[in-house]
Formats: C-alpha cells, structure tokens, sequence
C-alpha cells in the first residue's frame, strides 16, 4: 500500500469513529453496549443480572446452611425419643461395653451393600430385659440411613433401620421382641 491510501484509510476511520461517538452522545449511550441500554424504564441487563446473582447467591445460603428440611426434623425427633428413653440401671444384664458393642455390631450387619440377617439375630438373642434393648436403642442412637442405589437418605432409630433391612420371618421376630418387652416398633 502506498502512503497516500493509508493516510485516506485512517482518515476515513477517524470520521466513522466520530460519527459513532456523536451518535452515542446522541443518544445517551456507547454504541454497541447492549448490556447497558435499559429493558423496562430504567432497569438494564447489567442491573437485571446483579439482582440474579444476589438472588441466586441469597438462596444458596437459604438451602445449605439455614433451612430445616423434614428429614432433619424428624431426625431431630427421634434423636428427641431416642435420648429421651427411660432406663432402669437396676434391670440391666449388659454392661455399658456390651451395649456399645451389640450397638456397633447392628450397624455394622446392616450399614452398606447386603444385611447380614444371622448377625442381627444373634444380638437380638443375648438382650435379655426391656432396659438392655432400650440402653442399645439409645447407643445406636439416629445414623444417617442410606438405602442403596440411592445418593441420600434420612437419619432415623434402630427401630426404622430394622424396618428397612429385615423382611419376612427375621422382621417378624425382632418385632415381637419389641412388643414383648412394650417398645413400639
């Protein structure tokens, strides 16, 4: 290119951006800025998306930190019951590490893949008194239940994790030993 056409082509470029500087003052607004020329009155997109993202970012806050769900209050109903539940020491057989260890032992035959039916039976075999199944009610405590193939589940009590892993004649069984010695199950 000779000097002559690039001094005509900056020239022409000076009086295009002139022209679409005087037609932004014009109107008020940068040329090509749609993110700021106004949707409804005087709300722009700029305005809409920050009031989005406050609200976006306020309801996240809402869902993981302050919201209590059903799950949690019925967790914290039964952890009410549970921690709630009257023992007489005096009509105890199991001691306090007997107790911890049928607890564990509960969870652990039915905590993941697969129950281990003849595990839990055994247990339930050596409770002998209405206040060694409750002092174990009380150990186990509300764990989170997660079913499998499923990504949550809710925290619930012996009596609900039974319910969800025992069937037939095992189910059948360690509800009445419930109702024998007066515990709902």
């Amino acid at each position: 290119m000779n000097p002559i056409t690039i001094m005509a082509a900056t020239e022409a470029s000076k009086v295009a951006g002139q022209g679409v500087k005087a037609a932004g003052k014009a109107t008020g607004r940068v040329a090509g800025s749609l993110f700021n020329e106004p949707i409804v009155g005087n709300f722009t997109l700029k305005k809409m998306t920050v009031w989005l993202a406050g609200a976006f970012i306020l309801y996240l806050v809402w869902y993981f930190f302050i919201r209590k769900t059903d799950a949690d209050k019925a967790a914290d109903k039964a952890a009410e019951t549970v921690n709630g539940l009257p023992i007489d020491a005096s009509n105890m057989t199991l001691s306090t590490a007997d107790i911890n260890l049928i607890a564990q032992q509960l969870y652990n035959a039915m905590e993941g893949w697969g129950t281990d039916e003849d595990a839990i039976m055994s247990v339930f075999d050596r409770i002998s008194t209405k206040d060694d199944l409750l002092a174990v009610m009380k150990r186990f405590g509300t764990p989170k239940y997660t079913p499998p193939m499923s990504l949550s589940g809710d925290y619930i009590d012996l009596t609900g994790w039974l319910k969800a892993e025992l069937g037939g004649s095992d189910l059948t069984h360690v509800r009445d030993l419930f109702l024998n010695f007066g515990i709902p199950f």
